[in-house]
């Protein structure tokens, strides 16, 4: 046996060696891959997005590579054009801004979670918003009125069938599987409850969507103003399907006068609609 080790000693080393590089690596992909989550979930909450959507995005631009620069003048994280810059940097009334400043993480995420917003409000009279944004997001809002004729302007299998760019399709493809991965855990139940309301529970996955894993259907909550922003208990009888008869009589008055945001939701989920129709009851 002595003599076995001694013949074969360099590949045990070597072995030894490329098992340690390995797990060295790996250390340092899930660190990076973690290491906006923080900023994240701050930007999502901010303009009722998914967190799990904007990180998915962020690891296809630029794989959280906060300096990473494309070759059409994109930059930091989600990698963000000027003119998107300039819209955003208008919207939030921001003085002296310049495209430079997107290489600080915090304002690129911020910048691309309210452009994603933008999108998916755009988007939500289609059957599935995410497709139709992220397909904006990549080839830009133009190019979708040539996909979006006909039947296309609102199901997502037909917009997808007249998708003639082949990088776009692949791009809506690997961020909507990375996303239903980021879904399982990031972020933690309790917290994405505050933040989108699912319509359909169910993935629609099919031979027939061109082998997309598409995520349900989202409503995104959005208060004119924060002050409004329903407490967590709230949110959470409203998407997780907490029974409203077991809430406090105080809570009830909070969900009265946030009646015209929750009838705002198109179309409302079922469990919405019993929340609905007995908030009209109790009033």
């Amino acid at each position: 046996m002595v003599d076995l080790i001694k013949r074969f000693k360099w590949w045990l080393f070597g072995i030894i060696f490329l098992g340690g590089f390995v797990a060295l690596v790996e250390r340092w992909r899930g660190s990076r891959e973690h290491s906006q989550d923080s900023v994240i979930f701050a930007a999502s909450s901010k303009y009722g997005v998914d967190p799990a959507l904007v990180k998915a995005v962020i690891w296809r631009e630029s794989w959280f590579d906060p300096d990473a620069k494309g070759t059409s003048g994109e930059v930091g994280l989600m990698q963000i054009m000027n003119a998107t810059a300039s819209d955003w940097a208008t919207a939030q009334r921001k003085q002296a801004f310049t495209h430079h400043q997107l290489f600080d993480p915090a304002l690129n995420i911020d910048c691309g979670a309210w452009y994603l917003g933008k999108l998916l409000t755009r988007y939500r009279g289609t059957d599935n918003p995410v497709v139709y944004a992220l397909a904006a997001y990549n080839a830009g809002p133009t190019r979708i009125k040539n996909w979006s004729k006909g039947t296309g302007i609102s199901n997502s299998v037909e917009f997808l069938r007249r998708m003639d760019f082949p990088g776009t399709k692949k791009y809506v493809k690997s961020v909507t599987e990375r996303y239903q991965h980021y879904r399982k855990t990031f972020p933690a139940r309790s917290a994405r409850t505050s933040i989108t309301a699912p319509i359909h529970g169910e993935l629609a996955c099919s031979a027939e969507r061109d082998q997309l894993c598409l995520p349900p259907r989202s409503v995104i909550v959005r208060p004119t103003m924060e002050a409004t922003r329903p407490p967590m208990s709230i949110q959470t009888a409203l998407s997780v399907g907490e029974p409203v008869k077991n809430r406090e009589t105080s809570e009830l008055k909070e969900l009265v006068a946030l009646m015209p945001m929750i009838m705002s939701a198109t179309p409302p989920t079922s469990r919405a609609r019993e929340t609905i129709l007995f908030i009209r009851g109790f009033q």
